[in-house]
């Protein structure tokens, strides 16, 4: 094996070797890489997530806390003010709870609780009392001179002059008398026309008594919403007349709506219904009498009022132990947190102390949750230094995104974190835009590895077989070579014996006379010129090989001339009579440009090789077919078996059967004509059955 190995050619040997090495480095290189992509994949993934949780907590977690622990420390200084023993009787109280309350501060609203449980707003305003103030006993118990002019009064009598009556008797009646009184004269001013006085009485009310109930009805009515209601009537109509300015119109509403604030929690939900229809309508028909600046601060009072009672309400629920302990003084700083559907409620309780230090009260800063979502979030968010494909989002308690609101979850997150005090129910997440981006990566990364291990297998199979197929063709030209070498050999042989024979008996002087001396020298320069015809054609055959149709000297030739010589050439060479040779030329052939002399030994090539294999009659035709010369050589010979017919063009090869095996030649004769054809543009042929003889035919182009 090694020794027919050793036949190759180095270069293509080493072209092999070569070819299998980078194909299986490719492969192994493809087998690594696979292996490695799932790796790579995973500590990337890693490294993302690290990164989302540095930006997550440093850039927006810490930036929000900090922003929350300065608001709220500049809504604690105002409160340092506050060193009365009572704080409502301090006369810096409400400009402190209105500075600590302010939007700057990140508060919606400000609070002091007591330690009785009573809660209060800047105005001193009480929120809810530990019991709202009652008359004691019933109806049956009211002083007499007024329950006697009341039904005076509802008997039709002089409402001026009972007025007057009622007004003396105040000043002698018990504290738990006074507010029937005074709703008893606002009435009686007001059906006296007395409108201002009416509205005085009302204001005492609303002033002194806005908690009362009056349990002569039933329920029990608060006396202060009557008198609220009826204060802002009065004023409506004094407005319209032009007799008052709309701004104590926009403060009675504004009164009005405190004191249903004040006494919703007692009064039944019917009643507190009907307050608010009657506030509604105060508002639409005060809205044409307001000038725009007024109508506006109107909406926006109400609304702040409004917003107050939801705060108000969520902190009486929250009013527990914990809150008095901090009121108490028995607890310091508090936060107390509350998530309701569609909203964070969370509230910061600060202790309020005298000057020597004792607890006073607590002040509940509630957190404007609100504002951070609408514009401290987004502002920090827009300034995150986020990775490519990477989205950040807030989250409520029940994993619903409220920024960006309404988006919905790309997937995962990649990282996320509680955003503590201002938002402690909210999370900050961080998504992939796009949850798979990462698997068609790592897919796209396979595939690829996956294609190039494909494509190396392929190079693998393809240089087999390429190895394969140079080792066979190289095995085969060696073996052809071997066997041109053992024909030619052969060929060369017998004239050289022949010669070195007929030298020596004429360097014996062994002839006899003039006669055989002369047959001696000439069988020698006919054996010198078969000779030379064989070198001859090796040479021609490696110049057309080399140069194509370079090597070739065209011009202008009577192919039909040319066949005849050919054909007379060919009948001095053949020994004894030789086979029958016919020429046919067509009529009117003009002449071709080709290669006079590569033409006339192609014809030779095909004549000898027609003799050699049996041809005892033999036709060279020359003819035209269209544009192209066709020469045509036929014999009556043993035939070519259809097997071999694609072969026998091949350099050094030769049919190898019992009817040719003892035929001389050195297998480059046919291959001869096959690259004179070439050369010319042109091509052979050949139709031959087994024992029906042959026909070549060569068509030779007027023109490349």
């Amino acid at each position: 094996m090694l020794r027919t190995l050793r036949k190759i050619p180095r270069e293509s040997r080493v072209m092999v070797v070569l070819s299998l090495t980078v194909l299986l480095q490719v492969f192994a290189l493809s087998l690594f890489g696979l292996s490695a992509v799932k790796g790579l994949a995973a500590e990337a993934e890693r490294e993302r997530r690290e990164i989302c949780r540095r930006v997550l907590t440093r850039n927006l977690v810490e930036e929000l806390r900090r922003r929350a622990r300065e608001a709220l420390g500049a809504a604690r200084n105002p409160l340092a003010l506050l060193r009365a023993q009572s704080p409502l009787e301090d006369p810096v109280f409400g400009r402190a709870l209105a500075q600590a309350g302010a939007p700057g501060h990140l508060v919606r609203h400000a609070f002091l609780v007591l330690p009785d449980g009573s809660i209060h707003d800047q105005d001193r305003f009480p929120a809810a009392l530990p019991s709202a103030r009652s008359l004691p006993g019933g109806a049956g118990d009211r002083v007499s001179p007024f329950l006697a002019l009341e039904r005076e009064a509802d008997a039709g009598n002089d409402p001026a002059a009972l007025a007057r009556a009622v007004a003396d008797l105040l000043g002698s009646a018990g504290p738990e008398h006074r507010p029937p009184g005074l709703l008893l004269l606002a009435r009686l001013e007001r059906r006296a026309g007395r409108l201002p006085e009416a509205i005085a009485a009302f204001d005492r009310i609303c002033r002194e008594e806005p908690a009362t109930l009056l349990h002569e009805e039933y329920p029990p009515a608060p006396i202060g919403l009557e008198a609220a209601r009826g204060r802002a009537r009065l004023r409506l109509g004094l407005v319209a007349g032009g007799a008052e300015a709309p701004e104590r119109l926009v403060e009675d509403l504004l009164a009005l709506r405190r004191i249903l604030s004040l006494n919703r929690p007692f009064v039944p939900k019917a009643r507190a219904e009907f307050e608010e229809g009657a506030l509604a309508d105060l508002r639409v028909r005060a809205a044409p009498l307001l000038p725009p600046g007024e109508r506006t601060r109107a909406d926006r009072e109400l609304a702040l009022l409004d917003d107050r009672e939801a705060c108000l309400g969520l902190l009486q629920s929250l009013a527990g132990r914990e809150v008095l302990e901090v009121a108490a003084g028995r607890r310091g700083e508090l936060t107390v947190e509350k998530s309701l559907p569609g909203e964070t409620f969370v509230v910061r309780l600060l202790p309020v102390r005298d000057r020597e230090g004792g607890a006073t009260g607590a002040v509940a800063l509630v957190v404007d949750t609100a504002r951070i979502l609408g514009e401290v979030l987004p502002e920090i968010l827009a300034s995150l230094p986020l990775p490519d494909g990477v989205a950040a989002a807030i989250l409520d308690s029940s994993g619903r995104p409220v920024l960006p609101a309404g988006e919905p979850l790309p997937g995962s997150p990649l990282a996320e974190e509680r955003l503590g005090e201002g938002l402690p129910f909210h999370t900050a997440a961080l998504f992939a835009r796009d949850p798979r981006a990462g698997e068609r990566e790592v897919e796209a990364a396979r595939r690829l590895h996956y294609g190039t291990m494909a494509l190396a297998i392929a190079g693998l199979l393809a240089a087999a077989w390429f190895a394969y197929r140079t080792v066979r063709a190289e095995l085969k030209v060696a073996r052809l070579k071997s066997d041109f070498l053992s024909n030619v050999t052969h060929e060369l042989k017998t004239p050289l014996t022949s010669i070195r024979m007929f030298v020596e008996t004429l360097a014996d002087d062994r002839v006899r006379d003039e006669e055989e001396r002369k047959e001696c020298l000439f069988v020698i320069a006919r054996e010198s010129e078969r000779l030379s015809g064989l070198i001859q054609r090796v040479l021609d055959l490696s110049r057309l090989e080399a140069r194509g149709g370079a090597s070739l000297a065209r011009r202008p030739t009577d192919l039909g001339a040319l066949a005849a010589e050919t054909a007379e050439i060919f009948r001095r060479g053949a020994p004894g009579e030789g086979p029958r040779l016919t020429v046919r030329a067509e009529d009117g052939l003009p002449p071709f440009p080709v290669d006079p002399d590569a033409v006339r030994q192609l014809m030779l090539n095909l004549l000898t090789n027609a003799a050699k294999y049996g041809g005892k009659h033999i036709v060279l035709s020359v003819s035209r077919a269209r544009s192209a010369a066709v020469i045509e050589v036929s014999d009556d010979g043993i035939g070519i078996p259809a097997e071999q017919q694609g072969r026998i063009f091949e350099k050094f090869y030769r049919i190898d059967d019992s009817l040719s095996r003892d035929v001389e030649g050195s297998g480059i004769g046919l291959a001869y004509v096959r690259e004179v054809a070439r050369a010319h543009g042109g091509r052979v042929a050949v139709r031959s059955r087994r024992g029906e003889g042959s026909t070549f035919t060569v068509t030779l182009p007027s023109r490349r």
